[in-house]
């Protein structure tokens, strides 16, 4: 809707105005968090019926690629719920969080690829996961640059 202006409940706003103002994100970060740590706790008790689509999965680039999507999973959720008076830490962690998700997608994605074998779909789920992060990273940098001209224009400082 045009003109829509998200405003929180509260003011100063709490972690649970920035969670609804940014639910997708939170939600998209949460099952970011949830299909990595299915993917390391397989690598341990075995992916049961998704064998056939993880198992060729060398360990450490299911580790390094899961460690990277939580990790930054972890970051964006902080900087997006975090009530800091730093709009340009919140915007950094952001910024950084979104990057290592893209990294661990990219992995994800780039080992489907190369694989051997009907992995296609695997791929394209990697790789719509990895624009979703590149989106989400770009949309922070053009809030985080609006934000900054607008403080310029107004002389006010965030």
């Amino acid at each position: 809707m045009p003109g829509l202006v998200p405003k929180p409940r509260h003011y100063p706003p709490k972690w649970s105005d920035h969670v609804l103002i940014h639910a997708v994100q939170v939600g998209v970060c949460f099952a970011w968090i949830a299909y990595m740590l299915l993917v390391l706790v397989g690598l341990f008790v075995g992916y049961g019926a998704m064998s056939s689509i993880y198992s060729p999965l060398h360990p450490a680039i299911a580790v390094a690629m899961s460690l990277m999507v939580i990790i930054g999973a972890v970051a964006t959720v902080w900087a997006v719920v975090s009530s800091t008076n730093r709009l340009d830490l919140a915007w950094k962690g952001h910024q950084t969080g979104l990057l290592m998700v893209g990294g661990g997608w990219f992995i994800f994605s780039l080992t489907y690829i190369v694989m051997p074998g009907p992995y296609w779909f695997s791929a394209a789920i990697g790789i719509s996961q990895f624009v979703i992060a590149a989106a989400g990273f770009i949309s922070v940098m053009f809030v985080e640059r609006t934000t900054r001209a607008a403080i310029r224009e107004t002389g006010l400082e965030a």
